[in-house]
């Protein structure tokens, strides 16, 4: 679904259901294999300058231009425009159904719809639940970050303490070892620290 023209729409269209087809035809395959490929594309903007000018849904195929000869049935396009959808009326078909749906309609229309197609309201279900368990799953997430960031704080915060824990050790060991008379060089070597190290830690 397009809700805002970009522009050379039908190229793109087309650049999409040719990526579509030739991704069909696995190595080895046959041509004849090749699947139909149906494009629909439902926009929010108009198009076409349709001779009738209640026409909101469109059938493209490739044809000889004098006799109308099919060149191949493996392309065909459907191109609904839901402004022209909206300005006329409504025969709740359902083609128009489906679109007034995806146009997120409301109210009693929609209840009429549901009641109408039972595999709208069926959909309508399933994006109820889809929304509460999202939002459901969104808190979820939200809880388990907070765990996850205060465990890691409080792990963090432990290394830390060991950390400097350990270097306050050594530099305890250190002032000893100079208070008994061992060079700072001697120091050093023997801890596998540099001699500025050492007289840092000796201050």
């Amino acid at each position: 679904m397009q809700c805002i023209n970009e522009g050379n729409i039908e190229r793109r269209i087309l650049f999409y259901w040719s990526k579509s087809f030739s991704g069909e035809l696995k190595a080895g395959q046959d041509y004849a294999e090749l699947p139909r490929q149906i494009s629909i594309l439902i926009v929010d903007f108009e198009i076409f300058e349709w001779k009738n000018t209640t026409k909101f849904h469109g059938i493209f195929h490739v044809r000889d231009n004098e006799e109308g000869l099919l060149f191949s049935d493996a392309l065909e396009i459907h191109v609904l425009e839901l402004p022209t959808l909206r300005k006329q009326p409504l025969k709740l078909n359902a083609l128009e159904c489906w679109l007034l749906y995806l146009d997120n309609m409301e109210g009693e229309t929609m209840e009429q719809i549901a009641t109408q197609e039972p595999m709208i309201k069926k959909a309508m279900t399933i994006e109820e639940a889809f929304m509460k368990s999202a939002n459901d799953r969104y808190l979820y997430e939200l809880r388990e970050k907070g765990r996850n960031d205060y465990f890691n704080a409080i792990s963090t915060a432990e290394k830390r303490g060991k950390a400097e824990g350990k270097a306050e050790g050594k530099a305890e060991i250190v002032r000893n070892l100079f208070a008994n008379g061992v060079s700072p060089d001697l120091i050093a070597k023997s801890a596998g620290l540099s001699v500025e190290q050492v007289r840092s830690m000796m201050n």
